[in-house]
């Protein structure tokens, strides 16, 4: 659901509005319970759900916290597409990175970095499930062979967030795009990239922050047919602004 109204009325309102009426199952032991529902797409998941009480204004009420198993299975398990960790493995290890490189004063000379593959969607659409799997198998090969020394996880269906060496990045960027967009075939498909570089000392709390900026970074030329990547700049944040190699 894009919004918490349409959730509300998907739902109608209420937990069992969730749930597909069977196979929920509840632990004595802990209190906690699993079930099946039915996503706003009309995929079937499984939901785990804690249980605690709490007490509102005198009132006696339940938090529930709700979490897809799908999702959490696919955050710690290793990506069966391109081999990569899964994307809490991801973090850990490029976090482990950071602190080592941060003391060693040389963090600098790592960038975080995203690749995107806009209108993904409409490959899909046209070469199905399977040619779409292909691609970012493809895609993945891609990352390892111009970036061998390379963190990768791969976040949603065509989106991958990693660590890599800043030497001669723009020429790596430039090579992993044109081969991918070589294989995508069309203009109306193409790998896009945004990138961070930290000129100055970085500390944990920024590099926590610098996939998101990565991100927006990528984000901010999915339109643009005239560059590939971009790299993340403080006024994007503010003013959309966009500093080009």
């Amino acid at each position: 659901c894009k919004t918490e109204e349409e959730f509300l009325s998907f739902t109608a309102g209420r937990l069992s509005g969730m749930y597909t009426g069977d196979h929920i199952v509840l632990s004595e032991k802990t209190g906690a319970f699993c079930f099946s529902f039915f996503s706003a797409m009309h995929h079937m998941h499984t939901a785990d759900v804690k249980a605690e009480p709490l007490m509102v204004d005198e009132q006696a009420c339940w938090v529930l916290e709700v979490v897809n198993r799908q999702w959490q299975e696919k955050d710690s398990a290793e990506d069966s597409l391109t081999g990569f960790p899964g994307t809490s493995i991801f973090y850990h290890q490029a976090l482990e990175i950071a602190r080592k490189r941060i003391a060693e004063g040389t963090f600098e000379e790592l960038c975080p970095v995203c690749f995107n593959i806009a209108n993904f969607r409409g490959f899909n659409r046209e070469f199905g499930i399977t040619g779409g799997n292909q691609c970012i198998a493809y895609l993945g090969t891609i990352l390892h062979q111009t970036f061998p020394e390379g963190l990768f996880t791969r976040t949603d269906a065509d989106n991958f967030l990693g660590l890599v060496g800043r030497e001669n990045i723009g020429e790596r960027l430039d090579r992993a795009c044109s081969a991918m967009n070589l294989y995508l075939g069309r203009r109306s498909y193409a790998l896009k990239a945004g990138i961070v570089k930290f000129d100055h000392p970085a500390d944990e709390e920024l590099v926590k922050h610098s996939f998101d900026m990565a991100q927006i970074a990528c984000s901010s030329v999915k339109n643009d047919a005239m560059h590939s990547y971009a790299v993340f700049s403080r006024q994007m944040d503010h003013l959309g602004g966009i500093v080009f190699f």
